[in-house]
């Protein structure tokens, strides 16, 4: 059995690389084998996923960073401003990348800022007033598991057809209500229970 590891082309044939076998053809570690086709998929190339669809159910870095952002900003926003400083380090999270996410939040209207020696960040609202959903989609732009429901309505030719749509649209749709069921204020009293998650609270 072979564990194809990644392809790679020479003399215009596509092969891929064997990164492992169990034992059953020692020695064959890093030997080209050439691509073998599958239905649908051109002569010699095996089929690649697009980066959209590979990526589409991760949350990004981003998106989880503006969370705990979003999180200290209403634990301290009985402070007045909270200065990007200070919430860098209780996050440890990069001043500079701080900056970009704050940025994203403002152009959101989910914070406000003066710039300054004395300056800061606050919430433009209070913190039941805001949900996991709207914050995240601030940086994601799209919480949509697979690419084809990024747009409404559906552009995928095979739509009408498709037999995983319904599936896919069920999953997304399950998605927001759960994120959209918790607000930040939900994140706080939670943080505030000695750091202990309680996921029942969300379900």
């Amino acid at each position: 059995m072979y564990f194809l590891h990644k392809d790679v082309k020479q003399s215009g044939r596509f092969f891929s690389i064997i990164s492992h076998n169990y034992g059953q053809i020692p020695g064959e570690q890093g030997k080209l084998v050439p691509c073998v086709p599958r239905p649908g998929a051109h002569s010699g190339v095996l089929p690649r996923r697009r980066k959209e669809d590979v990526e589409a159910m991760k949350i990004s870095t981003k998106g989880r960073y503006a969370l705990r952002t979003m999180v200290d900003l209403a634990q301290h926003g009985g402070e007045g401003l909270v200065p990007l400083k200070d919430i860098a380090a209780r996050q440890d999270i990069s001043q500079k990348y701080l900056e970009q996410i704050v940025t994203q939040m403002s152009k959101a209207e989910f914070v406000r800022g003066v710039r300054g020696p004395q300056g800061g960040y606050r919430l433009a609202r209070k913190p039941e007033d805001y949900t996991l959903a709207e914050i995240l989609q601030a940086t994601e732009g799209s919480l949509a598991p697979v690419a084809c429901l990024e747009h409404h309505p559906n552009q995928c030719e095979r739509y009408e057809t498709c037999a995983t749509v319904k599936m896919w649209e069920g999953l997304y749709q399950t998605t927001l209500d759960y994120l959209q069921s918790i607000t930040l204020q939900q994140l706080v009293d939670n943080a505030d229970n000695d750091g202990f998650c309680d996921i029942g609270l969300y379900i």
